[in-house]
């Protein structure tokens, strides 16, 4: 497993799609309104080569923007050696979600958010959609090659199902401990409702959607079994307890509007005109 133990990393968020990212990025903007960049996605096949960011659009991306702590969205990837572009060490971060769920939810985001006409189909049988998080992770669909881009580049692998205890394991792995991790949940309800649509749970469909998503179920148990124990049994006996006075504090938490505010004027005028620039050297596909 990735030391932890590094105080000048920058941080890297892999974030898979309908894995709870859009809240995670949330709280790193919070805490770091001028010095953190999620990166926007530039299709819907993200997990695509051509829509990743390289190791030559990183270094001018680092060049101009040195001070920043993090960076992060669907289109980094933990194969790609980012260190030597930034100079830096990095500890790379994820959030996993039960792959049944989590792609049952990618194809309701698609349909009803992006209204992308799929039929359940089509989605079904859409190769690029399969086997989603081991593809981000590994670059292909190997899925030992998935497993040991986890276990020895990242820190940390966080579960969505258990979001909150994640948290305090997160900051506990980077070693941040004035990390604000308090949160309003982001980009979650708007598919929840879709997610009961009666042909998704039909037991034909469920069978199916494990069929082509056999690696992503067997890395996510990888993860649960392997190594998220290993964060639970670091951080000690008072989880469960920490876990309970988060959650209360939590309960009315407000994401603070000024912070919101100096984020967007650095990103909108700082580097998402780069960003721009350099997206028009991928080639989005249809």
């Amino acid at each position: 497993m990735a030391n932890h133990t590094k105080p000048d990393a920058k941080i890297c968020f892999v974030h898979i799609e309908r894995a709870g990212g859009t809240t995670l990025h949330t709280i790193f903007r919070n805490n770091y309104p001028f010095s953190y960049m999620p990166l926007s996605p530039r299709s819907i096949w993200a997990n695509e080569d051509d829509h990743a960011l390289t190791l030559n659009h990183a270094k001018k991306l680092f060049s101009l923007f040195p001070f920043v702590v993090g960076f992060g969205g669907h289109t980094v990837r933990p194969y790609i050696d980012y260190e030597t572009a930034i100079g830096k060490p990095i500890q790379y971060i994820t959030y996993m979600r039960n792959p049944i769920a989590r792609y049952i939810s990618h194809y309701n985001y698609h349909r009803n958010i992006k209204k992308i006409d799929w039929s359940l189909n089509d989605f079904l049988n859409e190769k690029r959609l399969h086997n989603f998080a081991t593809k981000r992770l590994a670059g292909c669909f190997d899925l030992e090659r998935a497993k040991e881009q986890l276990s020895q580049r990242f820190t940390f692998v966080g579960l969505t199902d258990r979001f909150d205890e994640s948290l305090l394991l997160l900051r506990a792995e980077l070693g941040i401990p004035k990390l604000n991790i308090f949160y309003e949940k982001q980009n979650a309800s708007r598919v929840a409702h879709y997610e009961k649509d009666p042909e998704l749970q039909s037991a034909e469909t469920q069978l199916r959607i494990k069929e082509v998503n056999a690696l992503d179920i067997e890395l996510y148990e990888f993860v649960k079994k392997e190594l998220y124990p290993q964060y639970v049994k670091r951080f000690g006996s008072s989880l469960d307890q920490e876990v309970a006075k988060f959650q209360e504090e939590n309960r009315t938490y407000k994401f603070s509007k000024v912070r919101r505010m100096y984020w967007r004027a650095f990103r909108y005028l700082g580097y998402r005109n780069l960003e721009i620039v350099l997206n028009k050297y991928f080639t989005a596909k249809p």
